[in-house]
């Protein structure tokens, strides 16, 4: 897959991680993970699909960098919403049985 192609993977990544399909979403995720690390929506999907397959570490790691690498002229809301998946995925990872993590952008 071309480096440019990185948005839609991410984004198609995202869909089937709403869709419950973590297997399919993952190389999606992967393609954005690797060729845009900095791209705050980036991590926030290779978190998501992370957490649901049980890899906490992971999952935590990747929001952690997708919070502090949301720039701050973006929206307010956007910030929020990225905090309290973080804050899901580490009460879910602390956690025997891991709560539905949040899916809506």
């Amino acid at each position: 897959m071309s480096p440019e192609a990185w948005w839609p993977a991410t984004e198609l990544a995202w869909l089937r991680a709403q869709e419950g399909k973590y297997a399919e979403a993952e190389p999606l995720a992967k393609v954005g993970r690797r060729f845009a690390p900095e791209n705050p929506y980036a991590l926030e999907t290779s978190a998501l699909v992370a957490f649901h397959q049980g890899h906490c570490r992971e999952a935590v790691a990747d929001q952690q960098q997708a919070v502090a690498k949301f720039p701050k002229e973006w929206p307010e809301e956007e910030r929020v919403r990225l905090e309290q998946a973080l804050d899901a995925y580490q009460r879910g990872c602390s956690s025997e049985a891991a709560p539905a993590a949040p899916l809506n952008r």
